[in-house]
Parts: C-alpha cells; sequence; structure tokens
C-alpha cells in the first residue's frame, strides 16, 4: 500500500516508533475517556483508583500485560514483513540461478538433440538402401538365371553377358553405398549421448544392417566370377552362372524384428529428447 509513497526500507524502520506513538494516544485516550471514573469519588474508592499514583497508572497496571502482548505482536509482526522480504529476494536469486544453470545446458541439449535426430535420419534412409541393394541384388540374379537357362541356345549371348555384367556392376555400386552409410551410421551413434535405451536400440539396427551387408557381400564374391570382364570357358562361366542361382535371397530382407522395431524405438528416444531440450528452455524463459 506504502511502496509508491515511501522508499523500501523506511516503512520497515519507522514501524516502531510508529507503534510507541499509537499506543501514547491510545494511553492519552484512555485517560480522557476515563475521566470521569477517576474523578469519581465513590467510583474511584470502590475500583481503588485512589490507591495508585494517578488514573494513568491504575489503567496501565490493569492492562500492561495486554499492551506488552499486543507491543510483542506489533514487533513479531514486523520481523515477520523483514524475514518475508529476504525470503522472496532469496527464492529470486535461486530462481535467477536455476535458469542461468538451464541457458548454459541448453547449447549441450541443442547437440545432443541435433546428433540424435541425424542418427535416427541415417537409420531410416539405410532402410531405404536396404531396399535398393535388394532389389539390384535380386534383378541380377533373375539375369543369371535367364542367362544360364538359355546359354546354350542364346544367338545373342555376347550382348546379353555384356547387360548381364553391366547388372552386376550396379549391385556392386549399391553394396558399397549401402556399406558406406551404415559405417556413416556407426560413427554418428557411438558419438550420441541417448543413454541405454537409444544405444540399445541403435545396436539393433546396426546389428540387423550388417547381417544384411555379410550376405549381399557373400552373394558378390559368387558372382564376381560371371561378372569380371575377363574372357572365361563356356563351361567356367555356367558353373559360376549355377553358383549364383544357388545363392538364398532370403538373407537380403531386413525384418521387424532385427530393424523396424528398433527403429520406432529410436524414434521415440530422439523425441523423449527433443522434449527434455524444448523443456529445458521453456523453463530458462519463465
Amino acid at each position: 500500500m506504502f511502496k509508491g509513497i515511501v522508499r523500501e526500507g523506511e516503512l520497515r524502520r519507522w514501524a516502531p516508533w510508529a507503534g510507541m506513538v499509537l499506543l501514547i494516544l491510545l494511553a492519552a485516550a484512555l485517560e480522557t475517556s476515563m475521566e470521569g471514573v477517576c474523578w469519581d469519588k465513590d467510583t474511584a474508592r470502590a475500583a481503588k483508583i485512589d490507591e495508585a499514583a494517578g488514573c494513568f497508572e491504575f489503567w496501565f497496571n490493569r492492562y500492561q500485560t495486554l499492551i506488552g502482548a499486543l507491543v510483542t505482536l506489533v514487533a513479531a509482526g514486523i520481523a515477520w514483513i523483514g524475514l518475508k522480504r529476504q525470503l522472496e529476494r532469496a527464492d529470486e536469486q535461486i530462481d535467477v540461478a536455476r535458469r542461468q544453470g538451464l541457458i548454459a545446458l541448453l547449447p549441450a541439449l541443442d547437440q545432443r538433440a541435433e546428433n540424435a535426430t541425424r542418427v535416427y535420419s541415417l537409420a531410416a534412409a539405410l532402410g531405404m538402401n536396404a531396399i535398393r541393394t535388394k532389389e539390384a541384388a535380386r534383378t541380377t540374379l533373375q539375369y543369371a538365371f535367364a542367362l544360364r537357362q538359355n546359354f546354350e541356345s542364346n544367338t545373342n549371348l555376347a550382348a546379353d553377358i555384356y547387360v548381364y555384367r553391366h547388372q552386376v556392376e550396379r549391385y556392386r555400386v549399391e553394396i558399397s553405398a549401402f556399406s558406406e552409410r551404415i559405417e556413416q551410421f556407426t560413427i554418428e551413434w557411438h558419438r550420441g549421448l541417448f543413454g541405454p535405451d537409444g544405444r540399445y536400440h541403435c545396436e539393433k539396427i546396426w546389428a540387423s544392417l550388417t547381417g544384411v551387408l555379410d550376405t549381399h557381400q557373400d552373394a558378390m564374391n559368387k558372382l564376381s566370377d560371371t561378372g569380371s570382364a575377363l574372357p572365361r570357358s563356356d563351361l567356367e562361366f555356367m558353373a559360376a552362372l549355377d553358383a549364383a542361382a544357388k545363392i538364398d535371397q532370403r538373407g537380403f530382407i531386413l525384418s521387424d524384428l532385427g530393424f523396424d522395431i528398433p527403429l520406432r524405438g529410436l524414434e521415440h528416444t530422439v523425441v523423449e529428447i527433443e522434449r527434455e531440450r524444448d523443456r529445458c528452455r521453456d523453463a530458462s524463459r519463465i
């Protein structure tokens, strides 16, 4: 109420003096109001007022306990006001320190969220790489099977072998790109501070991807004999095509348990990391 009138601290400094003045005025008012009682001899004698040094002393002695209690209550109220303001200032300082701590933490949380998002993006892109590599493998093996079936009766054998070797090379390029992406993913997720859940999902994804990559590399080792541009005898070439036809294509497929489910788990982890970063940023602004 007095904030706009007196400076901070002035009210607390002058409040005890104001209280004393108030008590003096109250005593004077009581003295005046009780004059009739004090001056009436019969009443004064009955109340034993005439035994005191005066009317004021009589009433003061009679109510000094109440007056002392009131003074103590006023003093306690003034002390509580001061203590409350000190506590409010301490709370403000603690809040400022907390916000400063959160602000200092934000760069690390931003970096963590950025890294987590990048790792998830690489993992999702690797799913597409796995599909492209799988399609390149199937197309290559279809070419190998068709070439072997019509090898003896093919009147355009040289041209078909050229197309087939071009497809083998395309498959090799897809495997190389797939391998490089897996290596990049491995480097990035080892940098990330995902916690145990995030690391678990990344390890599952990595194991699934490397298993599929190993299958493709084994297939390419078998196809290398047929994909080579070096001259070969017809029997050797047909034997290499027969070996390529026996490649098991089931190993080219990423399983739901090994890839899709861990990928969804990694996505959930990334969302939680971003939410934690956003909560920290919001709290630092309050």
